[in-house]
Parts: C-alpha cells; structure tokens; sequence
C-alpha cells in the first residue's frame, strides 16, 4: 500500500496488491520441493570406477613374470597376488569402485566424532510442510479481495514484512520525487523559473499550485519552458 500527497495537503492514493493465484501457486510448489531436496543426504556413487584386468591380460602378466623366472629373476608367483578382488557386475564385467573407502572413512568419522555426526544426520530426511501463502484471489494492483491483501494475517511475517519495505520505499519515493512534492518543485523553479535562468519569465513560478513544471527550457537559447 502506498500514498502521496501534495504539498499543503493533497488526496491521498491507496493502493493495495494481491499476489495472483498464477504466481502464488507455482512459488509455493518451487519453494516446497526446494526444501523438500534439501531433505536429501549426500548420495555417493556405488558404481564401478576403474576396469579391472581380463583374464587375457592376467595370463600374459603372468607368462612373463614366469619366463623371468625361469631365468634366474625375482618374479612374482601370482602377478595379481597384492590386487584386491575385483567386483563382478551384472553385465559380467569387472571392476572397482571406492565406495568402500567412502563407508570407512564415514565410519571412522561418525566413531570419532559421534555428536557432529548426529547433528549432521538430522538435517536430513524431515518431512516438510505445504508452504501456505493464505488464501487470496485475483487481481493485480489496485484490485482484489480486501481480505486477501498482503495485510491479510495468513501471511507469513517474512512477506507482510517485505510489504511493509515496499510501502516505505513508494512514500519515500513519492515524497522525494513526485509531481508535487517540494524537492521536485524546488528543483524545477531552480532550473527554470528564477529570474537568474529564465530572464523572459522574469522569476515567476506557480510554484505551490500543483503543477509540474517543464524541464525543457534552455537559457542559453531562450526556448522551451513553461
């Protein structure tokens, strides 16, 4: 909501907003699933990473490793003894993965620091309400249901708050710069009614009344004004 005034005492203008349901709906449902997302731990990756050997290239790793020996050379018996076990996938191809790693390593985390980790853990997995912006209808600016104006209660504080920032910001502004307010006819008269600017008006202004005065005159010409 927002007014303006005069100076001496002008109308006042009322105007009140109404979130239309084309945009409230859609806000609320984006704002839901954000929070709904931000539920969800960390998900880390199960999957093979790295392809382990063939038994191809086992065979050859280990033809060689024999033929060294056979030559007097420290080779090793089994070339895939100091391997861990590969893990077999359902399309029968093998590999490794570090998920492993990631469950000791959380393992060990959660053993050291065991409350950390409790706080950590119950960011997740809460169950979040329908954002509820109250019940309202219609209109844009200037129309609508009274009753479902930002003033309504059913709104949240955080959005009344932010109308109330908007009505501040539009008297401030309707003070500061509008038709009537005393800065802009101040300005104006400066520019272009005093006798100093505009010898042909000779320094008269009407000023006061609540006209907006003409910013185009140019003193080195002697054109525009009023």
């Amino acid at each position: 909501m927002s007014g303006g005034g005069g100076k001496g005492g002008g109308k006042t203008t009322t105007t009140e907003t109404t979130v239309p349901a084309w945009i409230r709906d859609p806000a609320a449902r984006n704002l839901r699933r954000a929070e709904q997302v931000q539920q969800l731990e960390y998900m880390p990756y199960h999957g093979g990473q790295v392809a382990a050997f063939n038994e191809n290239q086992t065979q050859a790793m280990q033809n060689n490793a024999n033929a060294a020996s056979a030559f007097g050379l420290l080779a090793p018996t089994d070339v895939m003894g100091s391997m861990p076990t590969p893990t077999t996938y359902a399309n029968g191809m093998k590999g490794y993965g570090s998920i492993g790693l990631y469950d000791q390593a959380l393992a060990e985390l959660t053993a050291s620091n065991p409350d950390n980790m409790a706080a950590y853990n119950s960011l997740f997995g809460n169950e979040v309400a329908p954002i509820n912006f109250g019940s309202q209808g219609g209109g844009g600016r200037g129309g609508g249901n009274p009753d479902t104006t930002i003033k309504d209660k059913e709104y949240s504080p955080q959005v009344k708050r932010m109308a109330e920032i908007w009505d501040t910001q539009d008297k401030e502004r309707d003070r500061g710069t509008g038709r009537d307010s005393g800065v802009t006819q101040a300005a104006n008269f400066w520019k272009h009614a005093s006798g100093e600017l505009n010898p042909a008006n000779k320094g008269k202004t009407t000023m006061g009344k609540g006209k907006n005065y003409a910013m185009s005159y140019n003193p080195f010409t002697g054109k525009g004004g009023f």
